[in-house]
């Protein structure tokens, strides 16, 4: 996960890290997550990327955070970062990013981890970032 407050340099996608580091993006698309409704959240919508790399295979879910909003789109996220910088210089955003190999093909399964895992995460999250 990225925190970023008090700097000029903006979150990016996390695909340019990932390319960088030799991964093959074989698959992206938006997705919405059901929560549950003990969380603070119902549903979210993530980006996914099914990734390969060395003959491994794994699932990255991220999303971005300003205030109380998350978004998928880097766009939405650079003018809302944008506006709450015109109104409050020390405005921070977020990048929550997570991760988790396919084990044996089963891509259902590693989107039920990072759903599951999500869902536990997300109040703390809300709590400890501004």
């Amino acid at each position: 996960m990225g925190f970023f407050r008090f700097t000029r340099r903006a979150t990016h996608p996390p695909e340019i890290c990932m390319k960088g580091s030799g991964w093959l993006v074989a698959s992206q698309r938006d997705r919405e997550l059901s929560l549950g409704a003990d969380g603070h959240l119902r549903s979210l919508v993530v980006r996914e990327l099914e990734l390969q790399k060395d003959g491994q295979d794994h699932l990255l879910f991220y999303f971005y955070k300003s205030r109380k909003r998350y978004t998928a789109s880097y766009w939405q996220q650079q003018i809302r970062v944008t506006l709450s910088r015109l109104r409050d210089p020390n405005a921070s955003d977020a990048l929550i990013r997570v991760i988790t190999p396919v084990v044996e093909g089963r891509w259902e399964d590693a989107r039920n981890r990072l759903t599951g895992f999500l869902a536990e995460i997300l109040p703390h999250v809300d709590e400890a970032l501004p």
